[in-house]
């Protein structure tokens, strides 16, 4: 009897934890590519993206601020999490105490699909990189883009 209360009682958790891990990002590409970005942006000059980054990807997402997550999660396709600990996505996704970075501004946001999974998910302030002007979805071999005022990208496509 106690030990089916104890598996009623874990079921849930046992149920959650599986969930986030086959969910979960690293992101560990995320710091090295941030100073990249930024230093590139910083140069003021035409750049492809795929010179940026160093990892592989197909597509790249750009979000703007005031972006709900299910709206990202519904254009990307899939949901993930980019929370480093169990504890801290049970409280972010069942709880509903996480936040939302893209409610402030000043925050937007950049996530790199390889295959069916997200490599990146990366937030920049926009007086860091500003993304705003991305209206589309950018393929790797498409990722050429200039820089205009100090920190607004702007994808410029290929010709066909």
């Amino acid at each position: 009897m106690f030990i089916t209360i104890v598996f009623i009682l874990m079921a849930p958790v046992l149920y959650s934890y599986v969930s986030y891990l086959q969910i979960r990002v690293s992101n560990e590409h995320d710091a090295e590519f941030s100073t990249r970005l930024e230093s590139t942006v910083l140069e003021g000059q035409p750049f492809k993206m795929t010179d940026v980054t160093m990892f592989e990807w197909d597509k790249m997402y750009a979000f703007g601020p005031y972006t709900p997550k299910e709206y990202v999660f519904e254009n990307v396709g899939k949901k993930w999490t980019t929370v480093d600990s169990f504890n801290e996505y049970l409280i972010s996704e069942h709880i509903g105490l996480g936040s939302d970075p893209l409610i402030h501004e000043s925050n937007n946001q950049l996530v790199f699909i390889k295959g069916d999974d997200v490599i990146l998910d990366v937030i920049f302030t926009r007086d860091q990189v500003d993304l705003t002007e991305i209206k589309s979805v950018i393929t790797a071999d498409d990722s050429a883009f200039q820089i205009k005022k100090p920190s607004v990208i702007l994808h410029t496509p290929a010709s066909k």
